[in-house]
């Protein structure tokens, strides 16, 4: 049987820039690891090719935020133009209001996840560096302009008493609201709630944690990626 993977959507990383340092980040694992976080921002010709192939487009960086890719409002305007659907997930703050007017305006059939964990002015407590407070202004834009907007809140213990008010505050400003619960939890993680019906069992993950800084420094084909980054 041959797969038409065409009919997928596909997330894509396009950059290798994010001005934030949440702990639980894959690219701070890698500096934790001495690793250097690698790639580079993603080629408009590389775009093309991926936009033609597949039906919808999804940015939600691992290792990036979507808004720092220098082309990114052309590449919302491309698929306007072109039909394609796409949703971006952002938590950076570090762009000019006017940027995000244009982003918006580029393309009134996106959809944005703003992920902003806890009241916005608290949302800083795990999104290090992030302005909470902007971020949500700029979600409430959003919404303003006719675009599909989207709180995502990550459940930790200094926001898991604010769910419902919150969730109020997007209600009131026309914005879906995405409750997320987590299981990437260390021992004694000061982060952790204390409610255990607001996180996911984290069963083995310091063993699958452990496995994977194996991996990344044993690799000589990751070795390689890194060299050439």
């Amino acid at each position: 049987m041959i797969y038409d993977f065409s009919n997928r959507p596909v997330n894509i990383d396009s950059s290798a820039t994010c001005t934030l340092e949440c702990p639980k980040c894959q690219r701070n694992g890698m500096k934790r690891e001495g690793v250097k976080v690698p790639g580079e921002n993603m080629p408009w010709g590389d775009f093309l090719k991926i936009a033609d192939f597949f039906k919808s487009l999804t940015f939600c960086g691992q290792i990036s935020d979507p808004i720092f890719h220098p082309k990114m409002i052309e590449m919302l305007k491309y698929c306007y133009d072109n039909n394609i659907p796409i949703d971006l997930s952002t938590a950076a703050s570090h762009k000019p209001i006017k940027w995000y007017e244009k982003a918006f305006a580029a393309n009134i059939k996106a959809k944005w996840m703003f992920g902003i964990d806890g009241l916005p002015k608290d949302s800083h407590k795990y999104r290090i560096n992030q302005d909470g407070e902007k971020l949500f202004e700029m979600a409430k834009l959003c919404a303003k302009m006719g675009l599909d907007s989207r709180w995502q809140y990550l459940v930790f213990n200094y926001n898991e008493n604010d769910i419902e008010t919150c969730r109020k505050m997007a209600k009131d400003n026309n914005i879906k609201f995405d409750v997320k619960y987590s299981g990437r939890w260390a021992k004694d993680d000061i982060y952790k709630p204390n409610n255990p019906n607001h996180y996911l069992s984290s069963k083995g993950r310091d063993k699958y944690y452990d496995k994977w800084k194996k991996s990344i420094k044993a690799s000589e084909e990751w070795k390689k990626s890194i060299q050439n980054a």
